[in-house]
């Protein structure tokens, strides 16, 4: 542990998860739109994944009374080359105290000593504060996500399609070899997609919130040529609870694209959500696929914010 003028910082673990979902629930309601209250059990749940260290990869900031005040946590990405993906929160009340400038310069010297020297950070659009701290301290634009919306109504129709094509669920107990290669395949030339394996899956369907019913493979003459994952957020807002459903890994491998399997796979997963009592679905498509921007539009998904991304060079 060191300290930082009236605060101390300390490192990651096991026994902070009540603090820290308490501190991201207070961030989160501070400004975002689509905030809704996450549970100590699902942060374990996304901590407890191989690839992350909770001492080395997570920071905490506490103030003289030991209130936790911040955090900082880094994300080494699977890509070439490698990159870490830094996020830093702090609590409304303890901003433009320099706290989140000494949790970067933390979190980036981390980073090098890690022996990787490109750091990302992604920030949604109505937080301008952010925006301007990051660019203030050498960060360059790197690319652009959309983030979508849609309120679930009745049942969505199915597409007319060819023949031959059919969307079935993914068998996770004997087919995440093939969600991870057809993933990979179509994503190949996504220059900010992390390549997926079979151990990392294996980590993501241990989620507390995992449901193997919303993850679907399209078939065209029984060979997988598509996926769409669905991956539940069951949460309370206002004492009210709520269902969605983020849909994520949604792509057609490049031969088999533009003959409407992809909005065929979307219906069937929005259906699936509709009946399991979802009531809305988001999903991020990058600003510069026009395509699939359209095919979202068409669907009736509708624009909320953006996650601006940046990059710096150490």
């Amino acid at each position: 542990m060191c300290v930082l003028d009236d605060f101390s910082l300390e490192p990651g673990n096991n026994v902070m998860f009540s603090d820290y979902t308490a501190l991201f629930n207070i961030v989160s309601s501070f400004d975002n739109p689509d905030h809704v209250e996450f549970s100590e059990d699902y942060f374990k749940s996304s901590f407890s994944q191989p690839r992350v260290d909770i001492a080395n990869d997570i920071v905490l900031v506490r103030n003289f009374e030991g209130k936790l005040v911040a955090s900082g946590t880094i994300f080494d990405q699977n890509t070439t080359p490698a990159k870490s993906r830094i996020m830093v929160q702090v609590h409304p009340d303890y901003r433009c105290q320099g706290i989140g400038t000494k949790i970067l310069h933390y979190l980036t010297q981390n980073s090098i000593e890690r022996g990787i020297n490109l750091c990302l950070c992604r920030i949604p659009s109505y937080r301008p504060y952010a925006i301007s701290f990051v660019k203030n301290r050498g960060f360059e634009n790197d690319h652009v996500l959309v983030k979508m919306h849609l309120e679930h109504k009745i049942p969505e129709k199915p597409s007319i399609i060819d023949w031959g094509f059919r969307v079935r669920r993914l068998d996770v107990k004997k087919e995440l070899p093939l969600w991870a290669q057809l993933q990979n395949e179509i994503f190949e030339d996504d220059p900010h997609y992390e390549p997926v394996d079979v151990e990392s899956l294996k980590a993501l369907i241990s989620h507390s919130s995992f449901d193997q019913n919303l993850i679907l493979v399209g078939l065209f003459n029984e060979r997988p040529v598509g996926l769409c994952c669905g991956w539940p957020i069951n949460s309370q807002l206002n004492g009210r609870s709520q269902k969605k459903v983020q849909i994520q890994g949604m792509g057609v491998v490049k031969k088999y694209r533009r003959k409407g399997y992809g909005q065929a796979l979307l219906f069937e997963l929005l259906n699936r959500a509709f009946l399991k009592g979802h009531t809305s679905s988001e999903l991020v498509v990058q600003s510069s696929n026009d395509a699939a921007c359209s095919m979202y539009e068409k669907c009736e998904f509708k624009e909320k914010y953006r996650y601006l991304w940046f990059k710096k060079a150490y």
